[in-house]
Order: C-alpha cells, then sequence, then structure tokens
C-alpha cells in the first residue's frame, strides 16, 4: 500500500519555484557584472540632439536704425508769376522740362487794353511733379503755379527719433529701401533740438536718383548706419544665448555641443559681434541652440 503526504508534496513543489527564481536572478546579476556593472539605462545609447548650425567668419557688422521720410527734390523749385492775370498750362504733371523753358502763359489783358501774353518759365531743371490749377484760372503774384522738382538728385527729410538723433552723424552712410531696389545715399545734416510737438528731431538725407525710382512727395522706408565694425567675429543672433545672467554660444566639435561664454557688442542685421575663446572657422549652433547643455552629443541638421 503506497501512503500520500498531500501537505509535504505542496511544500516540495513550493521550495522548487524559488530555486528556479533563485537561479534566475543570479544569472541576471552575473550578466550586469559581465557588462561591466552597467545599468539598463547606460546600456543604451543617448539620443542625439539635432541642430542648426553656422561656421563664425571675421567681417563687418553695422548697427542701424530704420526712419522714414518724404522725398522732394534737391532743386526744387515752386513757380509763381511776376503779373496777375488768366493762367494756361503749355507742360503736364510728369512731364521734363529745362531751366528757362515755358510752362505756362498769363494772360495780362484787362478790358480796353491788350497784352501779349507773358511767359512764365522754369527757374530749374526736372520734372513737373504738380500743376495747381487749371486753364482759365485766374491768378495772382502769390498763388504757385506749379512745383518742378529737379530729379537728378534728391533730398529725404527724415523724422528721427531723440533717441537716436545724439547717435546720427553727418557723412553716415543711409539706404532707401524700395520693392525694386536699394538706394544708397548719405546723410548731409543732423539738426541739434528736438521738436516737442513731435517729440523727433530732423535729418537730412541726399542721394542721386540715376534711375529715377523716388519722386518728389513720396514717403519712403531708410536704413541708417549709426555703427560699424570690420574684422570682427560676428556670430547669428541666434547662436548667443542669455543663460545664468551672461552669455554663451555652443561650439559643435566631434559630435559634441561646448559651452563658451562670450561678451556681445555691437548687434547688425541678424549677427551679433562677440568675444571670447573663439576662432575664425568655428562651428556654432543656432537652430535647437536653446535646449542644448554642456557636452551634450548632437547631430547636425542636413
Amino acid at each position: 500500500m503506497v501512503c500520500r503526504f498531500p501537505i509535504y508534496q505542496k511544500r516540495r513543489k513550493k521550495m522548487k519555484g524559488n530555486k528556479a527564481r533563485w537561479f534566475a536572478a543570479s544569472g541576471l546579476i552575473l550578466s550586469l557584472v559581465a557588462c561591466g556593472g552597467k545599468g539598463p539605462s547606460e546600456g543604451i545609447a543617448k539620443e542625439k540632439v539635432v541642430v542648426g548650425v553656422s561656421v563664425i567668419r571675421m567681417g563687418t557688422v553695422t548697427r542701424s536704425a530704420e526712419l522714414f521720410g518724404r522725398v522732394s527734390g534737391a532743386d526744387e523749385a515752386q513757380v509763381y508769376s511776376e503779373f496777375p492775370g488768366k493762367i494756361r498750362y503749355t507742360v503736364k504733371e510728369g512731364q521734363k522740362v529745362s531751366r528757362g523753358q515755358t510752362i505756362a502763359f498769363i494772360d495780362r489783358s484787362v478790358p480796353g487794353v491788350e497784352y501779349q501774353p507773358y511767359p512764365v518759365r522754369s527757374p530749374v531743371s526736372g520734372t513737373v511733379a504738380f500743376v495747381y490749377l487749371k486753364d482759365g484760372s485766374m491768378i495772382d503774384t502769390r498763388t504757385p503755379i506749379a512745383l518742378v522738382s529737379g530729379q537728378g538728385r534728391v533730398e529725404i527729410s527724415l523724422d528721427v527719433p531723440a533717441s537716436v538723433l545724439s547717435e546720427l552723424r553727418p557723412g553716415s552712410d543711409a539706404f532707401v529701401i524700395l520693392p525694386s531696389d536699394t538706394l544708397k545715399g548719405r546723410i548731409e545734416s543732423v539738426s541739434g533740438a528736438v521738436n516737442p510737438l513731435s517729440g523727433a528731431g530732423q535729418a537730412r538725407l541726399r542721394l542721386v536718383n540715376s534711375k529715377g525710382l523716388l519722386v518728389s512727395g513720396m514717403v519712403v522706408r531708410c536704413r541708417v548706419e549709426i555703427e560699424r565694425k570690420d574684422g570682427v567675429l560676428t556670430v547669428p543672433s541666434q547662436a548667443l544665448i542669455d543663460r545664468d545672467g551672461g552669455y554663451i554660444v555652443f561650439v559643435i566639435k566631434n559630435g559634441a555641443a561646448r559651452a563658451v561664454a562670450v561678451q556681445p557688442g555691437i548687434r547688425g542685421d541678424g549677427v551679433v559681434e562677440v568675444s571670447g575663446e573663439l576662432s575664425d572657422g568655428d562651428t556654432v549652433a543656432t537652430v535647437g541652440a536653446l535646449g542644448l547643455a554642456d557636452g551634450v552629443a548632437v547631430e547636425v541638421m542636413r
């Protein structure tokens, strides 16, 4: 007769299960030791940060101000008649005229007295910008007849905020920004006071209008140079990071980012002058630079 002990058999099975789990744990420990003691997270390669880059170059950086102004002819003239009477024009708006050319006749006749029509001549060469009256209108000597603008050279009267006025200097380069072109001129004069009503001063820009793109009376956008430095290290503005009360850039080398402290100088159009432990030809992070830290592995955007 075979005797069975159910309680003993259950205990025996439980011991076998514990023994199997012990061997499994021991195998895991041995495998970790064989890998040099690295934990599971250390055995996985860290993901690289994708960044855009730019190469540092020695160059020129310019700080400028954007201003608006109104165009007038440098040789512009309002035309008047020396005698009163009835006017008849011989020119139209937009027509080019020479100095001394007749632009209108004035009929000075009165009942019982006939006079030869008096010719009104242009005092300058240029373009008839405005004809103020209609044929047959009565005028006197104080009535402006036309505006003739010499379009070869033009002046632009700029409204300059008080914060910029003290930094402008006669002789500074200035650029007129048009949809089709950019024209270069020079600041001729800068006012020494601010209008208390407008809070702005005045500067006068002069340039050659050889292409005829500027017309008297039009308002244009100008970029005026305030400060310029040549032969300095420059980085794109987005490469300069404000962090912990200072400024850094991330130099990319051998697949890693290295934080380099820099001192910014003047800021130009999309670039900043910098000084620090940088060299001409270094590669710095631009796109994605804000998310970097010193020593982080990176992948350059293609």
